[in-house]
This record gives C-alpha cells, sequence and structure tokens, in this order.
C-alpha cells in the first residue's frame, strides 16, 4: 500500500484500533498484531496499493470493533474468548433454538459451534480468524450456525440410511457399474494432475469464491452480503470461474496427455461419476 504515506496509514489503523479497543476494553491484543491482521483483508479486497479515498471508505465499512475482538480470539486471548462468551453465547444459543427440535439439540449445535470457532480449521488457524469484518460478527455467526445445522441435519440422515433398503440392479446397469471403477482407475493420475493444474490457474479470489459457495455453502445472496456486492456479480464472478476452470482443464487433457476427443469425454465423464478426487480438494490445499 504505497499511495498514501506510512504515517496517514498509520493514523487510519490506530483509530480504528483504539476504537475498538476501547469498545471491548482492552483484549490482550497488540496494535501491531491488529494491524498484521487487518492488511491482508484490505490487500484482499482492495489491491497492493490502494488510493487514500478507497482505503478510508474500506476501513469505515470493515466491521473493526468484530474484528478486533475475533483477532483477539485467534490469538488465543482469553479475555477475548470471556468477551466473545458474553456477547455472543446466547446468541448463538437462540439462533440454534430456531433451528433445533428441542432444547437439548439446540444446546449442542450452539456448543459446536462455539468450539468448533476455536480450533484450528484445515489451514491451521483458528475457524473464528476467517471472520473478516466484511458484515456484522452476528450476521456471520447467523449463516454459520446455519450451516452447520444444516449439515448436521444432511449427516444424520445419511446414517439413517441402510443398504438393506437399496433396490436391486438389473444386470445391464450392474455391467455398467462394475466397468465404471476400471475407467476410474485408468484415468485416476490424469484427473489428479488436471485438478492439480486448474486449481492452480485461478487467483485467490476466485478460490475464496468457490470455497464459499461449495465448501461453506453459502448461496450467493449470502456471498454477495459478505463481499459488499450485489448477488449478479456474484453469479457473473461464478460463471467466469466455470468457464475458465472447464478450459484449463480441456486444455490439459488435450495438450499435455495428447487425449482425443473420446478419450477427453471419458475421463471428465470419470471425474464426474467416481468422485474420489474433487477439485474442491486441490482448491483448498493450493
Amino acid at each position: 500500500m504505497t499511495n498514501q504515506s506510512p504515517f496517514k496509514r498509520r493514523e487510519y489503523f490506530l483509530q480504528a484500533y483504539e476504537t475498538a479497543q476501547s469498545y471491548h476494553d482492552k483484549l490482550d491484543l497488540e496494535y501491531d498484531d491488529y494491524v498484521k491482521c487487518l492488511l491482508p483483508i484490505i490487500t484482499k479486497y482492495l489491491g497492493e496499493a490502494p488510493q487514500e479515498l478507497l482505503l478510508i471508505k474500506f476501513l469505515t465499512q470493515l466491521h473493526t470493533r468484530d474484528l478486533y475482538l475475533t483477532i483477539a480470539c485467534a490469538h488465543k486471548s482469553e479475555r477475548a474468548w470471556q468477551q466473545f462468551d458474553k456477547l455472543f453465547r446466547g446468541y448463538l444459543l437462540a439462533l440454534a433454538k430456531r433451528l433445533s427440535p428441542n432444547i437439548d439439540a439446540a444446546r449442542e449445535l450452539s456448543d459446536l459451534v462455539f468450539t468448533e470457532l476455536f480450533f484450528d480449521d484445515r489451514s491451521r488457524r483458528p475457524r473464528i480468524a476467517s471472520y473478516e469484518g466484511q458484515c456484522a460478527l452476528s450476521r456471520w455467526l447467523n449463516i454459520v450456525i446455519s450451516h452447520r445445522a444444516s449439515n448436521e441435519r444432511a449427516r444424520k440422515f445419511h446414517q439413517l440410511e441402510s443398504l438393506e433398503d437399496a433396490p436391486d440392479i438389473e444386470d445391464a446397469h450392474s455391467l455398467y457399474q462394475i466397468e465404471k471403477p476400471l475407467t476410474a482407475n485408468r484415468y485416476r493420475p490424469i484427473v489428479i494432475e488436471t485438478f492439480k493444474g486448474a486449481s492452480a490457474s485461478l487467483t485467490e479470489r476466485e478460490q475464496y469464491l468457490l470455497l464459499m459457495h461449495y465448501e461453506h455453502q453459502l448461496q450467493k445472496q449470502e456471498i454477495a452480503q459478505l463481499l459488499g456486492i450485489h448477488p449478479a456479480n456474484v453469479v457473473r464472478q461464478l460463471q467466469r470461474i466455470y468457464a475458465k476452470l472447464k478450459q484449463e482443464m480441456m486444455t490439459i487433457l488435450a495438450k499435455k496427455y495428447h487425449l482425443s476427443p473420446p478419450a477427453i469425454a471419458e475421463c471428465v465423464s470419470a471425474m464426474l461419476e467416481n468422485p474420489e478426487h474433487s477439485l474442491l480438494e486441490f482448491i483448498k490445499a493450493s
């Protein structure tokens, strides 16, 4: 961020820090640690060198008090977690009651979300650190607990399914079921490398959009609220990402592995019908 003098940048950040610190009565979070976590968010949405007016507007719209709390929690501040518990434990339970069949299930759900926020995700960061201040923390928690409730319902539903309830498969379909794993095995190394190459072609923002939509199962309207853009822009950006991924994968299959069009079609069919590996897992790992 070179369009502002260091003095002016520090003035903006310090004002946000001191306002949040005063609101939360100091949570064992140093100014430098606060800014260190704030800068990647600014860079992510505004780029490396945002104009001064753009930076001021962004900081004004950012929920910096909530960010101060979550950053302090991510730094394992006991006082911060006590403050978070005081402000949001009851709120989480109230949300959980609307999403659960009874009070016991509601307590279990709210406790689960609270605990998950404390522990690290796959990137070895506390899950609460994924909050970026694009919306109020209460709104973000509403989204988090709603999707956790949805995932829990789906998980419990699938646990009730039994193989004994599966219908008999006719002979022709049985043969097809036997052939599918054989095709998948033949193309497995190519599928893995194609997914790696396609995911590596995406920008950080493109990866972030896909993860929000598929990993966190957010609706386009929810993504738009988090990013501060119109839902139509989310739709257009996702469509461009799909086209980019498709083009990249077709190019890899044709030019790197020299597959013919029929072989490409067979390989793509193997990707879709035998999801041992998913593009999403490579995006999360990149």
